[in-house]
């Protein structure tokens, strides 16, 4: 869960391991394409755009950035082939055939959201406050290192709202899901074919 890899930002008890020498800096990078889009997963450009942050941050200037970004790593035609069957484990299941997965039903998308209740909290948190309050069934988490509400805040505007637009469009897919005053998933779910 994204909750256990940022236990030492979450954790109160935790958080001395951040120190003014220590952990500065978190960047989000989203794997999950937007709802309105209806676009792929921006994985790549995200990537891309924080590693040449990285670069220029630790000294590296633009012609010995550029030298670096000529290097395309080659990939065999069997890497290529696995690469573009790949699809983003919570829309997907990979239980009977990994070569091609099975589409996750809504009602598989409703547990795993609400199993992953705390991973949304800490997405939500990731907003400066009161940013995101449209959704509102998902709360903050609390005594959170500041850190946290800055994983966007690396390189341009551009890249500061893409950032956030991808990360609102993870909680706005899955609002609906978390709203558990609207009773169990197979409820919810019910619900939405019933409209």
């Amino acid at each position: 869960a994204l909750t256990d890899w940022f236990d030492f930002v979450i954790n109160p008890k935790n958080q001395s391991i951040i120190t003014p020498d220590g952990v500065q800096t978190l960047m989000a990078i989203t794997t999950e394409p937007r709802v309105e889009s209806n676009s792929e997963s921006r994985l790549d450009w995200h990537t891309q755009q924080a590693v040449l942050k990285i670069y220029a941050d630790n000294g590296l200037n633009n012609e010995q950035i550029g030298l670096i970004l000529k290097h395309k790593p080659q990939l065999s035609e069997d890497k290529k082939s696995k690469a573009e069957k790949k699809t983003h484990s919570s829309t997907t299941s990979s239980v009977t055939n990994i070569a091609n997965p099975i589409p996750l039903r809504k009602l598989g998308e409703c547990c795993l959201a609400r199993y992953f209740r705390d991973d949304y909290r800490l997405i939500k948190t990731m907003f400066p406050e009161g940013e995101v309050d449209t959704i509102a069934n998902v709360s903050r988490l609390e005594d959170v290192n500041p850190l946290v509400n800055s994983v966007c805040n690396w390189g341009s505007n551009e890249l500061r709202m893409s950032c956030l637009a991808d990360l609102e469009s993870m909680l706005h897919r899955r609002a609906l899901f978390l709203e558990e005053s609207r009773g169990s998933c197979q409820k919810v779910v019910a619900n939405l074919n019933d409209s």
